[in-house]
């Protein structure tokens, strides 16, 4: 989800520069920025909103039970700054 946002959302080329200038704080402005924007869905599929800066990953089970996962966009960068590195 991390690198979708990251590479989807039009955003990627700030958040690399800043994070290549070591500036933390404005890259993740950016990545919230585009976590805010982003999301799709699939009917009795994989889906992915926002609401503020928390994010709402829902996927249905082998017995069509909606199941839910809640991130926040400091989390979701957290991770994205783990794989750029």
């Amino acid at each position: 989800m991390t690198n979708n946002i990251y590479h989807s959302a039009g955003h990627k080329r700030f958040i690399k520069n800043y994070l290549d200038q070591g500036d933390v704080k404005n890259a993740y402005q950016e990545f919230r920025k585009a976590f805010l924007t982003y999301g799709f869905g699939y009917p009795d599929g994989y889906a992915f909103r926002t609401y503020k800066s928390r994010g709402e990953i829902r996927y249905f089970t082998s017995h069509k039970q909606a199941e839910h996962i809640y991130v926040d966009s400091q989390e979701l960068f957290q991770i994205l700054v783990g794989q750029i590195k």
